[in-house]
């Protein structure tokens, strides 16, 4: 692929078109050497990775509250049923706080993602030799 001063990379997940990131250089003469397309594009799909995980945790987000609002009158009707339907109730809650955890570990791991991509973190530092003196 012949790259060009100006660059477009669109960012797609999963056949969705989710966004576009424009890549400009200083110099007009000057062609983008294959790594610097290859990390751009990196980069494009990384956050297109975190608005699509964005827009799921907030999905998730809003299906464990509609869960838990459920559970609360269903906590309410069954105050007086038997101990098995009030632990099935419980289970249910459980588990709707957990797809939550996972929603909300998965949406922090995508920023993580996304700022490794960018050149943030931390990085080992070089070896310069033996320090025996």
């Amino acid at each position: 692929m012949q790259a060009r001063t100006r660059q477009l990379f669109a960012g797609a997940c999963v056949l969705t078109l989710i966004g576009a990131m424009a890549v400009f250089g200083l110099q007009p003469e000057k062609n983008f050497r294959s790594d610097q397309v290859a990390l751009a594009e990196g980069i494009a799909h990384l956050a297109a990775i975190a608005v699509q995980n964005a827009r799921l945790f907030e999905e998730v987000r809003w299906r464990a509250e509609e869960s838990q609002a459920l559970i609360r009158t269903a906590r309410s009707v069954t105050a007086s049923l038997d101990l098995v339907t009030v632990l099935i109730t419980q289970q249910a809650l459980f588990q709707a706080q957990d797809v939550l955890a996972q929603a909300q570990l998965s949406r922090l791991q995508a920023v993580v993602s996304l700022f490794q991509a960018l050149g943030g973190g931390w990085q080992k530092p070089a070896k310069d030799g033996p320090r025996g003196r």
